[in-house]
């Protein structure tokens, strides 16, 4: 406790303490209870009287967040974060390869129909051009005991 006291001896004081790298056996004591309420007895003696003073001291932990940055590596360095990133890469690449067949089966569509001097508007037929007469569509009526839903 003598590191904990002022000069004059009259005052206590307890810095922050760094659980992650605990100074002496006070501090190592502290972190490894965790959060409680801490006994402190002070006796003082002044040679003819020995006064005791207790204090209940209620000591909260808090132990500093990693930082984002770090936080990340840490996800994408383990297990998990790689198992993500080859699964990532695998989607990536596949769907590149499906859209590239894609193009290459366009491409050689439209070199086929051009080998043989089709265009492409002429493949496309409506019904008008077939001759055919679509009907209009019914009416529909309504009976006077039924609702419209």
């Amino acid at each position: 406790m003598d590191t904990y006291v002022s000069n004059n001896g009259k005052r206590l004081f307890l810095p922050s303490i760094d659980c992650g790298y605990p100074l002496n056996d006070l501090e190592i004591q502290i972190c490894d209870e965790g959060e409680m309420i801490q006994k402190l007895t002070v006796v003082i003696d002044d040679s003819t009287e020995e006064i005791e003073i207790f204090w209940s001291l209620q000591i909260d932990i808090w132990i500093e967040p990693i930082p984002t940055s770090e936080n990340m590596f840490d996800t994408l360095s383990g297990v998990s974060g790689l198992i993500t990133i080859v699964i990532f890469s695998m989607i990536f690449i596949f769907a590149t390869i499906l859209i590239r067949s894609r193009i290459n089966h366009n491409r050689k569509l439209e070199d086929a129909l051009e080998a043989y001097g089709i265009i492409p508007e002429r493949l496309a037929v409506s019904p008008e051009s077939r001759g055919l007469n679509l009907p209009s569509a019914p009416e529909i009526v309504q009976f006077p005991d039924e609702k419209v839903r």
